[in-house]
């Protein structure tokens, strides 16, 4: 008997930020991933792109020093792919130096541990019976891209860093996504015994790990919290009611939804 509801399988592929949508508000997982509204021009709420534009130069930034381009270079790449505002650019800079040392505590971690596989900016995706699969297999259930993932020379251990440029330093706001990455890992390779997770603040440099989890002690099943969080965003989508909360403030559909 799969874990899985029908409606999660048959509103597959799902992402963790798919998911949380559904559940924070149907109506707009509805306009996003199953009608596809397009909004009129005149409906259309200006929204401001500086902290996705800039974490994107961010990350990319990140991804270049990791395939070790020197610093100079990669910037210059940086910045002939993203487009910024002086002001935008201005942030950016002031960023840098935590990228740089996040790469720097990176390889420290790999000679002093022994992880020699160092994966960047990896797609994963795993099949409804938990197996491995292409990205961009039609038949995905769940997909995920991580920014570094580092697999120990015989294969036991997985290390999952994640770079952030928020302000605010915390696990709690990313236990949705953590828990995805320890069950994708755990059911991506099925070699690894235990995994765990980092999130890399950027601005203050500080960098957040989460407990270590072993497969022996580790349940897959469909009591999983993230095989739950699936079962449930697919119950709400099935809703098309709205749902006011912070995330109205940056929502797209902003101007054409009933609470307007």
């Amino acid at each position: 008997m799969t874990i899985f509801a029908q409606s999660v399988l048959n509103l597959a592929p799902w992402s963790v930020s798919k998911a949380e949508t559904a559940v924070k508000c149907p109506l707009k997982f509805r306009h996003q991933y199953i009608s596809k509204t397009e909004v009129p021009k005149d409906k259309q709420p200006e929204l401001s792109d500086s902290s996705l534009k800039i974490g994107s130069a961010v990350h990319y930034y990140a991804e270049l020093l990791a395939r070790n381009l020197k610093p100079a270079d990669a910037e210059r790449r940086v910045l002939e792919k993203h487009s910024m505002l002086s002001t935008e650019q201005e942030e950016f800079d002031l960023l840098k130096n935590g990228v740089e040392d996040f790469q720097s505590r990176v390889v420290t971690f790999k000679q002093a541990k022994g992880f020699d596989q160092d994966l960047i900016e990896k797609k994963l995706a795993i099949s409804p019976d938990l197996a491995p699969v292409d990205y961009w297999d039609k038949g995905a259930l769940l997909r995920w891209v991580v920014d570094r993932a580092l697999i120990s020379k015989d294969g036991r251990y997985a290390i999952i860093l994640d770079i952030k440029t928020g302000k605010s330093a915390s696990l709690k706001w990313s236990r949705d996504q953590l828990n995805a990455y320890i069950f994708g890992a755990l059911a991506y390779w099925p070699k690894v015994e235990m995994v765990q997770c980092a999130l890399y603040f950027v601005p203050d440099r500080q960098l957040l790990w989460d407990d270590k989890v072993w497969r022996k002690d580790y349940s897959l099943g469909g009591d999983n919290p993230t095989v739950a969080l699936l079962n449930k965003a697919a119950e709400e989508a099935a809703l098309e009611e709205y749902r006011e909360g912070k995330h109205c403030s940056w929502c797209s559909y902003r101007l054409i939804c009933p609470r307007s």
